[in-house]
């Protein structure tokens, strides 16, 4: 899997990685973030919902739970 260095990712519970900036939407619910990301097809946005978990992904958890403080 190519990831471009200029840009940040974190991954989800399920080992989805995430770009930073597809995020829209972030809430922290305990020891768990819920994240919603948009696509932006043209033809066809949508958005995906995920979870990133202390417990699964500390890092990636650490990572936007800092960012969601600020």
């Amino acid at each position: 899997m190519y990831m471009d260095l200029n840009m940040n990712y974190v991954r989800a519970d399920n080992g989805k990685f995430i770009n930073e900036s597809a995020i829209i939407w972030a809430k922290n619910m305990g020891d768990c973030l819920k994240v919603v990301t948009v696509q932006t097809n043209p033809l066809d946005p949508f958005t995906n919902v995920y979870y990133i978990c202390k417990s699964t992904n500390p890092n990636s958890y650490n990572k936007l739970n800092d960012k969601l403080k600020d």
